[in-house]
């Protein structure tokens, strides 16, 4: 959830409000425009003397399905994966992955 949170934020508020209409840019989503990120995750954990480190693949995709004056409707996919090399001939292994319907309106508040 948070994943999709931060996505939603940096892909959709383009910038923060500014002192003036005429500076503040919105962005122009059209429907069947699709938005991806690909990126990686270390999750790292330390205790008394124990330390954990495992290393992720993160994919989101936004499909806009519709689009209108007064926002859109999207769906937002998220695929965490395993970043270690998968053997030969396997695929990674998937951790999670998570598909939400979203309406985020021009001011970028998301609308679930």
């Amino acid at each position: 959830m948070g994943t999709t949170l931060c996505l939603m934020s940096c892909v959709l508020v383009a910038a923060q409000p500014a002192e003036r209409n005429e500076w503040l840019v919105l962005p122009h989503l059209n429907k069947a425009q699709e938005l991806v990120y690909r990126g990686s995750i270390t999750e790292e954990a330390t205790g008394s003397g124990v330390q954990f480190t495992r290393g992720y693949r993160l994919e989101n995709r936004v499909l806009v399905l519709d689009a209108g004056p007064k926002g859109a409707d999207v769906a937002i996919l998220t695929v965490l994966k395993t970043a270690d090399k998968p053997e030969r001939g396997e695929e990674r292994g998937y951790v999670s992955s998570r598909l939400e319907l979203a309406r985020p309106r021009l001011a970028g508040q998301a609308h679930h």
